[in-house]
Parts: structure tokens; sequence; C-alpha cells
């Protein structure tokens, strides 16, 4: 969900999903999402809110000084939630905004509040619950035999005559079912005999789903006791097929004339994917009876992904699809199998002709079930894991799992491929052609996707796989096939700035020259727009200091008013000032010329300003006081009188 959210920077944040956001960060930290998928997040949010939005909202009270301090309250409210995963430039413009605060911000802070349901005039509303006929101590007390033949003939579901928001149903006798087992049932060896000899006896696929989740919890606590008989379950699951509805059938895991069986075979899955886990690790022993389980999964038929039908309706991501499929996630767990059993026999080339037998079946033009869109999206976010395991087979079957013949499922994969693998220099001569189509076919792509290649393919050019321009380049091919969306342009710019901010201080002198080549490259094509991204750029302390300011005094010549946003800018300066005083006052001077152009609608921060004003106006050099006193003079002009009583020493 926090990944295909696409709201980041029109809408302040819901209580519900922030709350969702900030404790996924804080349990998870790092873990929880790739620092790529970060940065794309952050930067949206730091995209918004739109000023033409915001000027229809505000009507004739917008003004540009009111305008940028809705927008840093906006980002403040919509970084908050990731709070405690933010990182580099995104943690530092976080706590400047907290500083500035008058109160940390809370969960209340966010609407809807809570369960404060009738200030929305919800008078009585309540949160839907889910309860069993029989509570647990009520359940514990009765025989297994009793307790089987009450799972099978309870059927009296309604509501609480006193509580109506409380349901009475199977769901609620499952999940109480399922604790007896986990808590109860396993721990006691006659009790737990008794349901592995009738386990088939029970009438409604829920319970089964039930007790694959208590062994589920079991063996993610590491108690690997009962491992082949749970092994036996999972493979009795697995004989009953999902199965295709017919018009009326209403299958159900809860019915006993047309059972559905999906959410019990997803169970099982999930129980696979969880053994071999890299904190969980299941004996190696265990690796034929997975390899098994991974086998049918692989292949059996999946109603939802057969049939076309989505969990999602309005679906555009067909990864989010194949994340909630249980054929599409077993491939994922397939490649993690392999990987695992690596772990198991401390082998980081030990062979795993499983995964391939089985992906060659998968694969397979006489399958029964034909690979379907999801499945490709996460064969293609895996392909870089599969050259891993066998760098060869992946290399021999490439257009098996990049299919460029088949221009929908290429793209799922490649895109994928391109969203989650980082750029590696040994996998780059197998994908080649991939980029080169995917730059033929670029309208085809996802505008993500496209930007990613864009920022690989930056990266293939400081490899030096191919020159900065030119028929060779591919580079220079993805900007010409850009040009008409020249928001790539920027993005990619403002990337690349990032990743300078976030690199190394040290970079080798080659490194350095092939950046700024590239610098001087778009400074040729004198694209406002892209140039205006030149901030991140100049907080790159890899790059010289003089080369930075001078190169934004080149854009500050060339940028028009309406290009620019200057606070950011104004933040940085304000850090270089006591050791680049000429550029910065220059710099300086230059960006107060554009809030004068723009008739004072620019936020200029009176505590990073001064400094740099002053120390202009202390400078021996006429040029730089002369700078500064311009700089002064088109603030007062502004209206900006906070500014009136500045002096130089020379004139005090």
């Amino acid at each position: 969900m926090i990944l295909v959210h696409e709201d980041y920077d029109k809408w302040r944040h819901r209580f519900e999903f922030q709350r969702m956001i900030r404790l996924s960060c804080e349990k998870f930290g790092t873990d929880l999402l790739p620092e790529i998928e970060k940065e794309r997040i952050f930067e949206a949010i730091l995209s918004g809110p739109s000023e033409q939005s915001s000027r229809d909202w505000m009507g004739a009270r917008f003004t540009q000084g009111l305008f940028e301090e809705w927008k840093r309250y906006f980002h403040r409210m919509q970084l908050n939630p990731f709070a405690s995963v933010l990182f580099s430039r995104y943690d530092e413009y976080f706590k400047e905004l907290n500083a500035e605060a008058e109160k940390p911000i809370t969960d209340d802070d966010y609407e809807p509040y809570g369960l404060d349901y009738e200030s929305y005039g919800l008078e009585g509303a309540k949160r839907v619950e889910e309860r069993s006929p029989k509570p647990a101590e009520e359940l514990e007390k009765m025989s297994d035999e009793e307790i089987l033949s009450f799972l099978n003939e309870w059927e009296s579901v309604g509501h609480d005559p006193d509580e109506w928001w409380v349901h009475i149903n199977f769901e609620g006798l499952a999940q109480t079912f399922q604790a007896l087992f986990k808590e109860s049932i396993i721990s006691d060896e006659s009790r737990l005999h008794f349901w592995l000899e009738n386990w088939n006896q029970l009438a409604r696929p829920i319970y089964i789903k039930a007790i694959v989740s208590a062994i589920h919890e079991q063996v993610k606590l590491k108690q690997f006791d009962n491992l082949g008989q749970w092994f036996d379950l999972c493979e009795w699951v697995l004989s009953h097929p999902d199965q295709q509805e017919e018009e009326g059938d209403n299958r159900s895991d809860v019915s006993r004339e047309h059972p559905s069986w999906q959410s019990s075979r997803r169970a099982v899955g999930d129980f696979v994917g969880m053994c071999i886990e890299k904190d969980i690790n299941v004996p190696i022993s265990g690796r034929q009876r997975l390899a098994s389980l991974l086998d049918k999964l692989c292949t059996q038929y999946d109603r939802r992904l057969d049939e076309d039908d989505p969990v999602f309706l309005d679906r555009d991501d067909e990864l989010t699809e194949a994340l909630n499929n249980t054929r599409s996630m077993a491939l994922e767990h397939l490649v993690k199998f392999g990987y695992w059993i690596r772990r198991q026999l401390e082998d980081d080339q030990a062979a795993t002709p499983e995964v391939f037998t089985i992906l060659e079946k998968r694969l397979n033009s006489e399958c029964e079930y034909a690979l379907m869109l999801p499945e490709y999206a996460l064969l293609g976010l895996n392909y870089g894991r599969i050259c891993g395991l066998d760098r060869e087979w992946a290399v021999q079957h490439k257009n098996d799992l990049l299919p460029q013949e088949k221009l929908p499922a290429w793209t799922e994969a490649f895109g994928n491929f391109l969203r989650y693998n980082r750029p590696y220099k040994q996998i780059f001569d197998v994908v080649r052609d991939d980029i080169e189509f995917a730059l033929e076919n670029i309208d085809k792509l996802k505008t993500d996707i496209t930007d990613t290649l864009g920022k690989r393919l930056f990266t293939c050019y400081l490899w030096k796989f191919y020159p900065l321009a030119g028929d060779s380049s591919l580079l220079e091919k993805f900007y010409e096939k850009t040009k008409e969306d020249k928001d790539r342009w920027s993005r990619l710019f403002s990337y690349i700035g990032v990743s300078l901010k976030n690199s190394d201080n040290q970079l080798e002198a080659s490194l350095k020259q092939r950046i700024i080549d590239f610098f001087n490259w778009r400074f040729e094509k004198k694209e406002p727009s892209e140039l205006k991204e030149f901030t991140f750029w100049l907080e790159a302390e890899c790059l010289d200091a003089e080369w930075r300011l001078t190169s934004l005094s080149k854009i500050l010549d060339i940028s028009e008013s309406k290009d620019r946003e200057i606070y950011p800018q104004i933040s940085v300066l304000r850090e270089m000032v006591e050791d680049h005083t000429t550029l910065v006052v220059e710099c300086f001077a230059k960006l107060t010329d554009f809030a004068v152009e723009n008739d004072g609608n620019f936020y200029i921060p009176t505590d990073k300003a001064k400094p740099i004003l002053q120390a202009g106006l202390n400078s021996g050099d006429d040029t730089v006081r002369a700078n500064a006193e311009r700089a002064r003079d088109n603030l007062l002009r502004c209206g900006r009188f906070d500014f009136l009583d500045m002096e130089g020493k020379a004139n005090e």
C-alpha cells in the first residue's frame, strides 16, 4: 500500500494511513523499503503541493509567502510518518521544519481522529467485530471429538442481540479454534494425534486454514518437532485444487456444499515462504518436501490468475496483484528457496537444481497454465537473483523471462527488473538489448520505470559503457526519446544531484570529470526546468565548492524568476558563506533579483539571508560589497524591512 499510493504530493495523509506508515517504519526500520523507493516517495512529497491548486483553494488570499508557509507545513505533515527512516537531506529538512514548529505532531493532527465518529455526524458508529459462538475457555473444556463435531455442525451465523456490531460467524470461530490448536493441541501428543488423523474430516476449509495458520506460528517460533506432519498437511491441502466458479456456485471457504480451497492454499504458500526466511531457516532435511510443495504451488491452477479475476478491480500494478495471488507468490518463494539451500549448506556456489527444474516446467510452452502478467512481474523482479543462482541458465532463458515479442509481459517483467534491481556491471551485457528495446518502446513504459531507465543509463555512462553523446550513446538516445516530456529531464537531473550529495566526499578524478562533462552537456541545452533542480548538486561536497557556486551563478544568468525556487538554495548558500563569500554573495544577489521580478513572492528566510548579506556588506572587496548592497536594496524593494538596519563595518 505504501508503494502504490500515488497522492503523496496532493492530499494530506489520513489518520489510519499515516499511522500504518509510522508503525511500520518504526518496527521494520530501513528493512521496510529500499532506499530508492523511499527516495521516490520523499521526492513526491517535496514536489507538492501544487501551486495552481493552492491558488484555486486560497483564491484572493493567495500570496507567494502564504503558499511557501503552507508548503512547509504540508511537507512536515507528509514526512512525519516516515521520521524514523528519513535520511540525508530529507532528515535534515524535516528537523529544520520541526525546529520552526511550536509543538510536535501527534496522530490526532490527522483526520479523521481515531474513533471519534460522532464529530463526523456518525453517532453510534462502531467497529465491526467477529466473535466465536463459544468463547475459548468453553471450547477448551470440550473433547476433541466434540470440537470436531461442533465445527462441522454449527452454522447459526448472526449478530449478538445486545451488541449489533458483533458478528457471530465462522471467521470468529476459526480464529478461536486456531488459538486453541496452537496453545493447547500441538503441545499435547494425544490430542495432536487425533487431529493428525482427522483433519480430513473437517467439512469447511476455513478450519483447515486455521490449522495451517497455527502451525505457521509454531514454526515461526522455530519449533520444528512436527515438521514432517506439517508438510503432510500442506501436501494434503494442495491435493484440493483451486476451482473455477460456475454461475451460482458462490464458492467459499465456509461452505460445505461449494468449498473453496483458495485461502487454505494461500496459507500453505505463506507457510512455505516463512520456512525459508533467513531468521527461520528450517533444517536442510526439509529440502525435498519444500521442493515438492513449491512444485505444486508454482504449477497448479490459480483461479484469480487463470480467469483474470484480479484482487484489485482498479489495478494498474501487476506486481501488487502478484503479491496477492498464491501461484505468483510461489515463484518468489522458489527463488528464495535456492538461496535458502545455499545458506543451509554454507556454500555460495551450491547447485540448486530443484529451482530450475520447476522454473523450466513453469516456462514450458506446453505447461497447462500460461504465465500471466503478475507472474511475469515477479519473475522480472527476481531476474537478477536468478542470475545469481545460475547465470548461464538465466542468459539461456532470458527471452522466456523477459519476452520482447510479448510486449505487455515484457513491460511488466523488465519494468520490475529495473525498478527493484540495483545496477550491476556484470549484468549490463545480459540485458543491454532489453535496455535498447526499452528506449525504442519508451512510450509503453510507466512513468517511474522510464525515470528509473534514465537513472540506470546515467550510471552506465559513468561506468564508461558508452560515450556521453553520439550515435552509440544510450544516454543521449534517452534524452532524445523524452524531449516531449522534459519533466523526465528534471527528475533525472535532481536524482543525480541527490546521489552526488549522498556519495563519498572523495570521488576519483576520472569519475568527477565525467560528472562535470555531463553537467556541461546539459547546461548547453539551457532547459530551465531541468537546471532549476541544481540545489542537490550545490550540496554535493564530492564536487569542488568553487565549481558548484560558479555553476549556480551561470544557471542563474539564464534563468527566469518563474523557473526558480529560492528558499532551498539560500539555505545551502548560508552554509557556504564563510569559506566562499565572493561567489555566495554573487549568487544571493541574483536570487534577490528574481524576488524583485516576481513582486516579492518568494520565501527568503531572514535567519539564512542575514549572515550572507552581512558577510557581503563587511567585505573589503568592492565587487562583493556592491553585490551585497544590491541584494539588500532588492529585499527592501520587496517590502522586507527586517533587513533595513543592515550595514557593513565600513558604514558603522
